[in-house]
């Protein structure tokens, strides 16, 4: 029998938390102990688990993943997908990411504590944005909320996005004052994005992935 980790899950690994394996459609952490994440790793859907390479506990344990369905067992061999495989970060465990990516806003709101209009402090660069997201990914930041002033206020921010998309960074929020939705010039492609709108008066969060 072939047991191999079901393509809904990834494995991580950070400092302190070595043993994750994270839903790849919720971004949903689960941290298991360290003997069963061992033999969690050796089900890459290759190796014959009646072979003499495995002992009656670790057999056990991979009937007890199945049962907790982590992984799957197949009659011939099988490999992951490359994103599957386990992936070490050297650094603390951080899950999200809170980022407002400019100070502009189309709104002026009394109750705003950007004080977004004047936008101060000076913007990120596209090319400062694009080494941020590889910096989250080398992190290996699963979720991000993206905000504003309004977000959709910048020229790139599709191209964030995509960016972020690219880096496997997939549950990405977006926190917005929603006026400018009904007037984004890729609002076509805005909404083949938007999973989900959750709007109250004039303040909404949308959910955008891949």
């Amino acid at each position: 029998m072939f047991y191999k980790l079901k393509k809904d899950y990834m494995l991580r690994g950070w400092k302190l938390l070595p043993t994750g394996i994270i839903n790849r459609e919720t971004r949903q952490l689960k941290v298991l102990s360290g003997k069963k994440f061992a033999v969690l790793k050796l089900c890459n859907g290759l190796w014959d688990s009646d072979s003499i390479l495995f002992d009656d506990d670790q057999r056990k344990i991979m009937e007890e993943l199945r049962e907790d369905g982590y992984v799957e067992a197949n009659d011939t061999p099988s490999t992951l997908e490359s994103v599957q495989e386990y992936k070490f970060y050297d650094n603390r465990f951080v899950n999200s990411a809170h980022w407002s990516i400019t100070g502009k806003c189309n709104c002026k709101c009394r109750h705003c504590y950007m004080s977004a209009p004047k936008h101060k402090v000076e913007e990120f660069t596209h090319e400062q944005c694009m080494d941020i997201i590889a910096q989250l990914s080398a992190c290996g930041v699963q979720n991000i909320s993206l905000t504003g002033g309004e977000a959709l206020v910048r020229k790139d921010f599709w191209e964030i996005v995509d960016a972020l998309i690219a880096a496997d960074i997939r549950k990405c929020v977006h926190r917005k004052n929603f006026s400018l939705l009904y007037y984004h010039p890729k609002l076509p492609n805005a909404i083949i994005r938007l999973i989900s709108i959750i709007t109250c008066r004039r303040t909404s969060v949308v959910i955008l992935r891949s």
